[in-house]
């Protein structure tokens, strides 16, 4: 059986060796691949736990998508609930979880250079119904004084996701930053994203690359912004060649800014469907097409 060291924040030597469906906490080290069959792999059971992935795998078997635990119900490579200051750092894989990194009422959390994905499949419409890279809700922005920036909720960066329904989500969260990822091939039976804000705000998007987003479904976007998801900057973005949509915002989602982003290549590039207000689209994205309320001449006009 694989195992796992597990290191205590002061400590130098190994403590006690995990299987899949522990409890971690503390400095966590993989030193081998860990192997789990129809189960979640590791669930965070303090504050200020660290993942180092250090280079291996976690992986899941059983009886969902392609004899994977993706379209299992709860079954998730990283399980962080009701935690502060857990950060999980690759080099190193999650895949084929239903969830790869679960970020639940998980205040102060990072995720950075981790390489989550499941079986692979065509630029269409697939049966994969549920596989989501990383889920991270339930955290709003934190009360600091006037003129004061807190910290970030969930910070997101440099990871590589593919082969999911939804590349990164989240829900009810504020102030995160999800940076420098590089999320392709997501399909789905019913509607795919790239990156999905669901009542989501404040939040940095920042120098991602979205490609190969979508099956032909009405919903697929490389970024959507739903439920009034509000105040959320995305710059720099490449979102580009999906067979879905560039960048949606929907649902009375408000006073967000779009600017410099290169989305081209998308069935519409940039949508504004939403009924808020305040939403902003500068001039120098380059795009082709535009829809809804977004302003004439946004795109860059030979492009």
């Amino acid at each position: 059986m694989k195992h796992i060291l597990v290191f205590a924040a002061l400590c130098a030597h190994p403590m006690f060796a995990l299987t899949c469906g522990q409890v971690v906490s503390g400095v966590v080290t993989l030193t081998e691949d860990l192997h789990c069959n129809s189960q979640t792999a590791l669930r965070v059971g303090a504050d200020n736990t660290t993942i180092n992935l250090n280079g291996f795998t976690i992986d899941c078997t059983g009886a969902g998508y392609l004899g994977s635990c993706q379209d299992l119900a709860g079954v998730r490579g990283i399980e962080v609930v009701s935690k502060k200051g857990v950060s999980i750092y690759g080099p190193g894989v999650i895949t084929g979880f239903s969830t790869g990194v679960l970020l639940s009422n998980a205040n102060v959390a990072a995720v950075k250079n981790v390489t989550i994905g499941g079986p692979s499949n065509p630029l269409t419409k697939d049966t994969r119904q549920f596989a989501i890279g990383i889920y991270a809700a339930g955290v709003p922005c934190p009360i600091v004084l006037p003129g004061q920036s807190g910290p970030l909720t969930a910070d997101l960066q440099y990871n590589y996701i593919s082969s999911q329904t939804q590349g990164i989500h989240l829900e009810n969260q504020g102030c995160a930053r999800i940076s420098g990822n590089q999320i392709h091939n997501i399909q789905s039976t019913n509607a795919a994203f790239g990156v999905l804000l669901y009542s989501a705000g404040d939040t940095a998007i920042t120098s991602n690359a979205i490609f190969a987003v979508g099956g032909g479904q009405s919903m697929d976007a490389g970024l959507t912004m739903l439920q009034g998801s509000s105040r959320n900057t995305v710059t720099g973005n490449s979102i580009s060649h999906n067979s879905g949509n560039g960048i949606t915002v929907f649902n009375k989602s408000s006073q967000n800014k779009v600017a410099m982003n290169t989305v081209r290549f998308n069935v519409t590039d940039l949508t504004d469907v939403s009924d808020g207000s305040g939403n902003t689209w500068n001039v120098n994205n380059i795009c082709k097409t535009e829809a809804g309320s977004v302003p004439a001449g946004v795109c860059n006009p030979l492009e």
